[in-house]
């Protein structure tokens, strides 16, 4: 059979004959099309234009198209339009005009032409995209409008629930949209069901001539609404893994076109290398910031282990006949700083060194304090038995010089329960109980055994703690009454003769303190004096190890330097603060911040976490919630980042590229998730790691230097840290979710709560920004 189809017509434009090839391009029999006018195989967009061609030619013998290697679109008898190569050819027969036209069927060629264009494009679309959410609509896109197919659906393979999920939709009519695209986009399938299951079960592409008459094509209903009927999809593979389906649909009844499912084979295999390579680049960039980031923790600690190490030899140098075991000590700590140094590119391991050092100085502090226990007591008790006279009477220089010694071993011997008492603060064994406590009782005990130290400095004690309010706390009696009596004690010392000490009770939910959280009931015990008061610049170091506020005044009065410190440690792991606030020349007030104990019931509320919880093991599914946030981060992170773009309070975001936006988020999230992965696995002291650690102080530091250097305001930054609790609170929600839901969220709360902690360093470093700037 001829190849080429002829059509011979007249100068009305009727067809006169028709040969077999043109009956089949175009799927009319000779007695059907004969007599017929030329414009049934023209589509109607088109006939205008010829008709008004025609006419012309007629009149005036000019054309505006050549006579030969005319591409054209044509019309066959069942709708589908036709690319044809047309020749025409003219001669008069009886006065009047006839045309032919050789007509020569290009489909196959245009189709060629479509799959290469289809491919180049979508190539064009993966070199512009970040990641597969963002490539894959732009790939529906270039398949769509290269092929000529009218619906395009990418699914995404959701292992965890072994389950199709579509992500995104590309539509050449709007109305495709409702009811198929609906449909499409709430269904889930599973592995063989319907067209993208077939795909993900087998792997290879799939053909449906018509999903009418398919038996498993769930969405048959939808798509006979919208007159969908020819479909197809592919994989895209990540190896030999699924990774997603690609699935496009059309209104025509389309027979398989293996070149077509070939090429779409190669353009799903590309896109699973682009996946993998994206997924490349985020590991390296993630191991790079890690890496550097590392770097700068270890260099500070080293640098934290240096001025410890330091210390320690000051103290050795006090305590006489103990300085051969703290230069032992020192030369441990100076061994492990540099084992510390070695490691700079691990940062777990770094840290870890860090903590082990910290112990081990702890350690020694302790068991040093306990040896000098001994002969100091000795000293004492034979100081007692010469008072006494057992070695004979004492003249009145002896007996002066006695109450010397006796009153230089009593200050030692606080100086080392002091000591003592820290070290088992910082290696984690003091013991805290948590009983329900009636306030007055302790406050009473506390100023029993300090109204002696008033009196001999002609001070007034004033105590507006009345037993009828019946205050109760949450915490340790013992521990309330040491803190009381080192700040009564300070109250006296530091408050001239005739001065005033106060000490009265506060009940309130919203604590004045950034370390624990309002909401909840808290009661406040405030002993306020009209002393010499303290500078603002220190008011934060005198909780310090060894920080004095006048070290000269100091030496006059007695003490260590350790009290506050201790005291506001000892507050924490009661799950609360101590805080200061003063004025130089007026007084101060300082407020021990302890959980209240309901009225309802005999303990705190715990499914509100009111107080910080010591042990790991007592937040159930830390571990889950921190093997979780690893694996989010990096969605967490992309998820902030489209809101932040949105939200009118962060109008800032939108001029930040993806990098910039991000700052390192991502690596934070997976040390908190890392953090309490290993609290988790080893039952470790929850309450030690209240403030973060290291690698979260710093990248929150350095997130709130960086977005003040963008011109970011506080408000924008407060409202990024919002919008960080609310998407990762999301994410665990949802991937956590189960009956016994509650106790994920006292995880949840960990983490926000390292959030809220984060928020507060990164506006410390927009500040500190902002004043450099300024």
């Amino acid at each position: 059979m001829n190849p080429d189809g002829i059509l011979v017509m007249d100068d009305h434009g009727l067809i006169r004959a028709v040969n077999p090839s043109a009956e089949r391009i175009f799927g009319y029999a000779e007695g059907e099309i004969l007599g017929q006018p030329l414009a049934i195989l023209i589509p109607p967009r088109f006939r205008e234009a010829h008709r008004t061609g025609i006419e012309r030619y007629l009149a005036t013998g000019r054309r505006n198209v050549p006579w030969s290697g005319v591409e054209l679109i044509g019309l066959a008898k069942n709708g589908k339009e036709v690319p044809v190569e047309i020749a025409f050819g003219e001669y008069r027969q009886g006065g009047q005009h006839v045309f032919a036209g050789f007509v020569h069927d290009i489909t196959n060629r245009v189709r060629s032409q479509a799959r290469r264009q289809a491919e180049h494009q979508v190539t064009r679309a993966l070199s512009a995209a970040t990641d597969l959410k963002t490539a894959a609509p732009l790939v529906l896109e270039a398949i769509c409008e290269e092929l000529g197919w009218d619906f395009g659906a990418f699914w995404r393979c959701d292992l965890e629930g072994k389950k199709l999920r579509c992500d995104a939709v590309w539509h050449r009519d709007p109305d495709l949209l409702d009811p198929f695209g609906k449909a499409t986009k709430s269904i889930a399938l599973e592995s063989g069901e319907g067209l993208p299951g077939r795909v993900w079960k087998v792997a290879v592409p799939f053909w449906i001539t018509d999903v009418l008459d398919d038996e498993n094509f769930p969405r048959a209903s939808a798509a006979a609404a919208v007159g969908l009927h020819s479909a197809f999809a592919f994989p895209i593979l990540l190896g030999s893994e699924v990774e997603g389906v690609m699935e496009f649909f059309d209104r025509n009844l389309e027979q398989p076109d293996e070149q077509l499912l070939a090429t779409v084979a190669v353009i799903g295999s590309d896109i699973g290398q682009f996946v993998r390579r994206k997924q490349v680049e985020a590991e390296r960039d993630l191991a790079l910031a890690k890496a550097v980031i590392a770097r700068r923790v270890a260099e500070d600690q080293s640098v934290e282990l240096e001025a410890q190490a330091d210390e320690l030899q000051s103290q050795a140098e006090e305590l006489q006949g103990v300085h051969a075991k703290l230069e032992a000590a020192n030369l441990a700590l100076t061994k492990a700083n540099s084992r510390l140094r070695e490691r700079t590119e691990e940062a777990e391991l770094a840290r870890g060194l860090a903590e082990e050092a910290n112990r081990t100085k702890s350690s020694f502090l302790a068991n040093m304090s306990h040896e000098l226990r001994t002969p100091i007591n000795a000293i004492t008790g034979y100081t007692d038995l010469m008072e006494l006279g057992i070695s004979g009477p004492l003249t009145e220089q002896q007996a002066v010089h006695l109450g010397r010694i006796k009153a230089s071993t009593e200050h030692l011997l606080g100086l080392v329960n002091e000591i003592l008492d820290l070290a088992k603060v910082e290696a984690g064994q003091l013991q805290i109980t948590a009983e329900r406590v009636e306030i007055s009782e302790i406050v009473q005990e506390a100023l029993d055994l300090i109204a002696p130290q008033a009196a001999g400095s002609m001070l007034e004690l004033s105590n507006r703690v009345l037993p009828e309010e019946g205050h109760v706390f949450w915490g340790d009696g013992d521990r309330v009454r040491q803190i009381l009596v080192n700040l009564l004690s300070n109250a006296v010392k530091f408050t001239g003769s005739g001065g005033h000490v106060t000490l009265r009770v506060v009940k309130t939910s919203e604590p004045r303190s950034g370390s624990i959280p309002p909401g909840s009931d808290w009661i406040g015990l405030e002993v306020e004096d009209d002393g010499i008061g303290i500078p603002a610049e220190k008011l934060q170091s005198v909780f310090e190890p060894f920080e004095q506020v006048d070290p000269s005044h100091t030496r006059e009065r007695g003490g260590t330097g350790l009290g506050l410190t201790i005291s506001r440690r000892l507050a924490r792991l009661m799950g609360g603060d101590l805080t200061v606030r003063s004025e130089v020349g007026q007084g101060s007030c300082f407020t021990i911040w302890l959980p209240g104990v309901p009225t309802s019931s005999g303990a705190p509320d715990t499914g509100e976490l009111p107080s910080w919880p010591r042990k790991a093991v007592s937040v159930p599914r830390l571990g889950e919630v921190g093997h979780m946030l690893v694996r989010c981060a990096e969605d967490i992170v992309q998820d902030t980042a489209a809101r932040l773009r949105q939200d009118p309070s962060t109008r800032e975001a939108a001029e930040l590229d993806p990098a910039q936006l991000g700052d390192h988020t991502a690596t934070f999230l997976v040390d908190i998730g890392l953090a309490l992965v290993a609290l988790d696995e080893g039952g470790g002291e929850l309450a030690l790691m209240r403030d973060g650690t290291q690698i979260q102080r710093t990248i929150s530091h350095l997130h709130g230097a960086q977005r003040a250097r963008l011109g970011w305001r506080a408000d924008a930054l407060r409202r990024e840290f919002d919008i960080l609790r609310s998407v990762t609170s999301e994410h665990l929600r949802r991937h956590l979710s189960s009956s016994d839901g509650a106790t994920v969220e006292d995880a949840i709360a960990i983490v926000r709560r390292l959030l809220d902690q984060a928020e507060r360093v990164s506006l410390r470093g927009w500040n500190r920004s902002t004043a450099d700037q300024s």
